[in-house]
């Protein structure tokens, strides 16, 4: 197995535990100093890995073409003009994508990339996807931070 995808699989399990302890009252709170919501972060860690992995949306149908309106970069719940997916429905892409991202085989991994990017020095899908585990965790982070945000403020009007 691929050295990228152990640290995947470790990364991912971490955000699907945190996804799924993530409660409906919590999914769209957007604390005041936040762009996002964590309804948002989930999606956008579907979007990023879909759009590197898979080439999406150009290329892959494998989750709905909206996402790409609603969570790719520089983009925010503000300016959502469509119902966003469920939480369900964005843990059962979480999950579908897994396995997919598990099943891509070495020479894919180790095949040189189309065009570069504006960003790093990526020269195969493999570098890309070290750069996609790192940007998972960093949302990780900034998720659970969130949850401490949404828990504080909520005390603070509660008392």
């Amino acid at each position: 197995m691929l050295r990228q995808l152990q640290y995947f699989n470790l990364t991912r399990r971490v955000f699907t535990r945190l996804v799924k302890d993530i409660t409906e009252d919590e999914l769209d709170v957007q604390p005041e100093i936040m762009n996002n919501t964590l309804r948002w972060h989930i999606g956008h860690c579907i979007v990023i890995p879909e759009h590197y992995m898979f080439h999406y949306p150009e290329q892959s149908t494998h989750i709905p073409s909206y996402y790409y309106d609603l969570f790719a970069a520089d983009t925010k719940p503000a300016d959502w003009t469509v119902e966003p997916p469920s939480y369900e429905e964005l843990l059962n892409e979480v999950e579908k994508q897994t396995e997919r991202i598990n099943q891509i085989d070495e020479a894919e991994f180790n095949a040189l990339l189309k065009e570069k990017l504006p960003f790093g020095r990526f020269e195969t899908y493999a570098d890309l996807f070290g750069f996609m585990i790192h940007h998972e965790a960093e949302h990780i982070g900034q998720m659970k931070i969130m949850r401490k945000m949404i828990a504080h403020e909520k005390e603070l009007k509660q008392s």
